[in-house]
């Protein structure tokens, strides 16, 4: 069972077709995740109204995480990921562009800039095989969404 308002599965996005820009910059990062919003609140009861809890919004007391894993590489293309260390700022958009299986511009994700807080190199084994991650874990105080209707966050569209 899909759900109210889908057709098919093809109506679904693919979770690896995506592209992530800073400063107009593309970097090939292999995975993004915590791209979320969430909202604090406070529960309380009042008087003569005890069935069910109130809730109240409250300010966020803490910004969002996200988190960007790539390969490292050798190449020279990207020479301003080598100076990202934990507390370098980013004072630019980063962009997420989400595509569909025939590559058109299905959604986006937007931040406006951040701080590194976390910078790590996946473990090194000299008796394994698998790639160099760099991680990248960057403090923000937002995500913007956005879809092909709308035209994404406001950023620039890359097709």
């Amino acid at each position: 069972m899909l759900g109210h308002g889908l057709g098919s599965w093809a109506d679904l996005c693919d979770n690896f077709s995506f592209r992530v820009f800073i400063d107009n910059q593309e970097f090939g990062f292999s995975r993004v995740m915590n791209l979320e919003q969430d909202q604090e609140v406070e529960e309380f009861q009042v008087g003569g109204m005890n069935f069910a809890p109130h809730i109240a919004v409250t300010p966020n007391k803490k910004g969002g995480r996200l988190i960007l894993e790539k390969g490292k590489c050798f190449s020279s293309g990207q020479k301003q990921i080598k100076n990202w260390r934990a507390g370098y700022r980013i004072n630019s958009l980063i962009d997420v562009f989400i595509y569909d299986r025939s590559g058109s511009f299905a959604g986006s994700y937007g931040i406006n800039g951040g701080v590194i807080v976390k910078w790590e190199v996946s473990g090194l084994d000299g008796l394994g095989n698998e790639l160099l991650i760099q991680k990248f874990e960057i403090a923000h105080a937002g995500v913007q969404m956005g879809d092909a209707r709308t035209g994404g966050t406001g950023a620039s569209f890359r097709g």
